[in-house]
């Protein structure tokens, strides 16, 4: 999917953002930056939530906002799933009403079944959204955002309330149901190990401004200080491990003992060698 951003907009008295970028083929784009660099304003923006001062949005073969053109896509008619820090759930409605609330149109619905299964939600269906944990609510906050078959997915901060472990088992979760269902995404996230568990390309703002734009894969070949990579163990080669990351499967040399297949591991570079370490 084309993904062509090239718009300016002022957010307030101190910041005005001036984004830039075109990408290609990516699955999941992260925005990383410090607190009030632009970062869910970009997704506000994206979402149709907030229109550009000028310039382009362009998701697909889908001119969501044009100044020059005078495009300017309702919220409703840009398809964008978005998927909130704190859920943003209806506490008048159980977990079911709260997913449904989510589709666009009659026929959407039909898919709550199926939706509901790859989460595995089931159980909760007929609960109070007070009755549920963090956790689930972020579950159900997502089901309520595929139901409406969104074309690109926003994710704004999606686990920061939650702890840990939680958090890490969800990112790896979320990753595997977005690559499962094909759906791009934009993943707001102060989180470094999270950036690298779920994302492929990483966009890092300063003062509403893009400093740094790659690929996850190019950024931790160089710069290791800054960027872990992370990866499965799917197989050992003489002394070596075969790490599956980024689609892509690196030889490392083990670094301690008893990693074995199936394993997540970082992985460091030291001259021309890859290393991989829990």
């Amino acid at each position: 999917m084309l993904i062509n951003l090239d718009f300016t907009k002022k957010i307030n008295a101190n910041l005005t953002l001036d984004i830039k970028v075109s990408l290609k083929d990516y699955k999941c784009i992260s925005i990383f930056g410090e607190s009030g660099a632009g970062k869910s304003s970009v997704l506000r923006l994206i979402a149709g939530l907030d229109n550009v001062d000028s310039g382009v949005i362009q998701i697909g073969e889908t001119t969501f906002e044009s100044t020059k053109d005078k495009i300017r896509l309702k919220a409703q008619d840009r398809k964008c799933g978005f998927v909130f820090q704190h859920y943003a759930l209806l506490p008048n409605l159980n977990v079911k009403k709260n997913i449904l609330f989510g589709a666009r149109k009659e026929e959407d619905k039909k898919d709550l079944d199926s939706i509901v299964s790859l989460l595995k939600i089931g159980h909760l269906l007929d609960k109070s959204i007070y009755k549920i944990s963090g956790g689930e609510a972020q579950r159900v906050s997502l089901a309520r955002a595929l139901i409406s078959k969104p074309r690109i997915l926003l994710l704004d901060e999606p686990f920061s309330a939650l702890d840990t472990d939680l958090r890490i088992a969800l990112q790896n979760e979320f990753k595997m149901i977005l690559e499962k269902l094909n759906i791009t995404a934009f993943l707001v996230s102060h989180d470094i190990d999270e950036i690298n568990t779920m994302s492929d390309y990483l966009l890092q703002l300063e003062n509403g401004r893009i400093v740094r734009s790659d690929s996850l894969l190019n950024l931790n070949k160089t710069e290791f200080n800054s960027f872990v990579l992370y990866g499965n163990i799917v197989a050992f080669e003489d002394s070596m491990a075969l790490v599956l990351c980024k689609s892509i499967t690196l030889k490392a040399f083990p670094k301690g003992q008893n990693l074995k297949i199936g394993d997540r591991v970082k992985i460091s570079q030291e001259g021309e060698r890859f290393y991989c370490y829990v």
